[in-house]
């Protein structure tokens, strides 16, 4: 019988509370070497390997890729550094990791120092084991202090952090694409709330001058009647995949409940289907950016009005866009926590998850 003992709890409204100054930290990094590094691969596609939250970094890092460079890039997660040689003889490759310290990290760092001139590392902490271990590699390891000591179960702070700082990075690296004053990031943390639509498209937002914890409370108000329904179905479009990611690893990590995910076009090729068989324990959120609206509108038009749905409108474009992705994943997840009384940043020791993740993993 394994020893469900918790460990030490930050409740996640207190990590919400800290993310206006993890952002203003963020802004003040100096990210000209990782940007350097970004911009030396434009001739050529780029793969972006994280797990947990960092997956959500990656994911946004390979977004923006493709659309500063028009070449290809994916996000994986550990596994996919099994077979990345095979993938990248014209591109790079970047693991993203909070801490790099956890087996798929320490693993994944041997694996791409067999082809060290290709791979680089973001990491949340300086002086990781990560960096320590390709210390004598070609592989550059960007390592910035954004991990706390200590930290909850999902870590949001350091998430947002590390978004921030890729995002600043692709900026520096492509000003010709991102450096118009409209797509720059912000000076603060408010200008990247969303705006809520829905059902007769009406446009809401929130208080000027709320806090994040604000935000979130202004949030679980008014998505109460799709969040406090069993099951959510989330759909997203592609340049919204980052919220996807975490808004998915969260419900996950603290156990929220049912939640289905699918790009929004991809939704009404059959998985509307959950949607029909249980009409009164489903609500359906959507999140996208304004660039789609036209589209997406359209189609959750057809959505009938049984089924409580409520969109999300991404502000701004480009690496903001995706900072504020990230920012209402958390948002939208500390929403969860209070229209269903549940503590999303709740985790345990000594699980047999503990043993999976803390395995030493061979290479």
């Amino acid at each position: 019988m394994f020893d469900f003992d918790t460990f030490v709890r930050i409740p996640y409204r207190e990590e919400l509370g800290q993310l206006a100054q993890t952002y203003k930290d963020a802004m003040a990094f100096d990210v000209s070497d990782f940007a350097a590094w970004l911009r030396a691969g434009r001739d050529g596609s780029l793969l972006t390997i994280g797990a947990g939250g960092s997956l959500a970094v990656a994911a946004a890092l390979a977004c923006l890729h493709e659309d500063a460079t028009g070449n290809l890039a994916r996000f994986g997660t550990p596994m996919d550094l099994e077979y990345a040689t095979l993938r990248l003889r014209a591109g790079r490759g970047l693991l993203v990791t909070a801490g790099g310290g956890h087996g798929d990290s320490v693993r994944g760092a041997k694996l791409l120092s067999r082809d060290a001139d290709r791979w680089g590392v973001f990491c949340g902490r300086t002086g990781s084991p990560v960096a320590r271990l390709l210390a004598d590699t070609p592989a550059p390891v960007f390592g910035y202090d954004l991990l706390p000591e200590i930290h909850g179960w999902v870590s949001v702070s350091a998430l947002l952090g590390q978004v921030v700082v890729a995002a600043r990075a692709m900026t520096e690296a492509y000003p010709e694409r991102f450096g118009r004053d409209d797509d720059a990031l912000p000076a603060s943390i408010a200008e990247l709330f969303p705006t809520l639509g829905g059902p007769g498209r009406q446009v809401r937002t929130a208080p000027a001058g709320a806090t994040v914890p604000e935000q979130v409370n202004w949030l679980a108000e008014r998505l109460a009647p799709v969040l406090s329904r069993e099951h959510t179905v989330l759909n997203f479009t592609p340049e919204a995949t980052a919220v996807a990611v975490d808004i998915d690893s969260k419900y996950a990590e603290g156990a929220l409940g049912f939640l289905q995910v699918a790009e929004v076009r991809n939704f009404v090729h059959g998985r509307y289907q959950t949607v029909l068989k249980s009409p009164e324990k489903t609500g359906i959120l959507s999140v996208y950016g304004r660039r789609d609206a036209d589209f997406v509108e359209a189609t959750l038009a057809y959505l009938p009005d049984v089924v409580p749905h409520a969109e999300i409108v991404l502000p701004r474009s480009g690496p903001a866009l995706q900072v504020a992705s990230v920012l209402t994943a958390i948002a939208v997840v500390g929403a969860v926590g209070q229209v269903r009384d549940l503590e999303p940043g709740w985790g345990s020791r000594r699980t047999f998850g503990d043993r999976m993740y803390d395995m030493e993993l061979p290479v």
